[in-house]
């Protein structure tokens, strides 16, 4: 998939992970579209398609759901984190 990005991204998919460098323009592979990093910033227009994107490929999750998943992941650090300072107390 040929994308273009405004933003640096780090997109997490599986046991894959694709970095992208801000003002990057080119090949990503397809798989990367199973990543929420990337459906978010595909959502807040930070990446787009340059050209038409191959029609299987779609965005399925609402900004309101990704936000969700940002702020389940950050409290799962946070948990985390805390886990492990008590741990070492």
């Amino acid at each position: 998939m040929f994308i273009q990005s405004k933003k640096a991204f780090k997109c997490k998919y599986g046991s894959q992970t694709t970095e992208i460098p801000a003002g990057f323009v080119g090949s990503v592979p397809d798989a990367i579209t199973n990543s929420t990093m990337f459906n978010w910033a595909v959502t807040g227009g930070d990446i787009t398609y340059v050209g038409q994107p191959p029609a299987a490929v779609t965005v399925t999750k609402t900004p309101d759901q990704l936000a969700a998943e940002a702020a389940q992941i950050a409290a799962d650090a946070a948990a985390a984190a805390a886990d492990a300072k008590k741990g070492k107390a």
